[in-house]
Formats: C-alpha cells, structure tokens, sequence
C-alpha cells in the first residue's frame, strides 16, 4: 500500500524474497561494516592508551573525552543496526541509512564551508581530496537509495 509523500513500501509488486540484493546495496552494507570497525579501533586504541595513563585526563590520545568516546560508542552500535535492518529488507533499514548519509553530507559541508573553512587552507592535497570524496560519496550513495529500484527491492 502506498503511504502519503511515497514513503513507505510500494504498491507494485515485490519481486521474490530470495532475490539477492544488488551489489551496490552490498557495498554500502560493507561500507557501514568497514566504518564501524574503524571506530571499534578508535575505541580500542583509547582504552589501550587509557589504562597506560595514571588517570584519564593524562592520555595523550583524547577523543574529546568520555562524551567523545559515548559518541562513538553509539555511531558503532547505530551502524550495526543499519547494517541488520538493510540486510533484513526493511523500509526503516533504508530510510535511517540515508538519513545517516545526509546528517554526515550536511555536517562536512557545514565543516568545511561555514565552522571552519580554515581547515580547506591548511589541510593537503590528500587530505582535500578525502573532504571531497565523502561529500560527493554520501551525495551518490543519498542518490542510489532513493532510486525507485532500490526502493522495491529494500522496502518490504
């Protein structure tokens, strides 16, 4: 049943539930994957350098403090969730997944553009081109899930 503003799942017909899953959808699930264990690590790292420091406040590697580390603690555990629901085909998997690319295209470009634009003047050219590819990566991957194929095969 088609829901008011097309959101929701689709009134055509759905192709079977074994069909695979495209491999784009594939890539942005490891995507997720890859960007969670890369945080695991952070976390890791800070825990190691923490329990060599006295107290807390006396580690070299801060993250911006526990509030930083919760932070993280939570985009681990978000990502882990994304990556379930797109896997089991929900609408919800799908709609939180791009809100999660549009709340982080939104952020770096603020970043960049508006908080602190100085950052572009001092940063290198590897370091441009990263800034760069993340907003124009988290623009296609914004693009690809709302295309109406993937919309069919992801909303069920």
């Amino acid at each position: 049943m088609e829901t008011p503003l097309g959101y929701g799942p689709s009134s055509v017909p759905l192709a079977p539930r074994n069909e695979p899953l495209p491999f784009l959808v594939k890539l942005i699930v490891c995507f997720l994957a890859a960007d969670a264990l890369e945080r695991c690590g952070v976390l890791a790292q800070w825990g190691l350098e923490a329990a060599k420091a006295s107290e807390l406040t006396g580690s070299d590697f801060d993250v911006g403090g526990p509030l930083g580390l919760l932070a993280i603690g939570i985009s681990v555990m978000l990502e882990v969730i994304l990556i379930l629901l797109v896997l089991l085909r929900t609408w919800w998997g799908r709609l939180w997944t791009q809100a999660l690319f549009l709340i982080h295209l939104v952020y770096a470009a603020h970043l960049v553009l508006i908080a602190k634009p100085e950052l572009w003047v001092f940063l290198d050219t590897p370091g441009r081109l990263r800034i760069g590819g993340t907003l124009v990566l988290d623009a296609l991957i914004l693009a690809y899930l709302w295309s109406p194929e993937v919309r069919d095969t992801l909303d069920r």
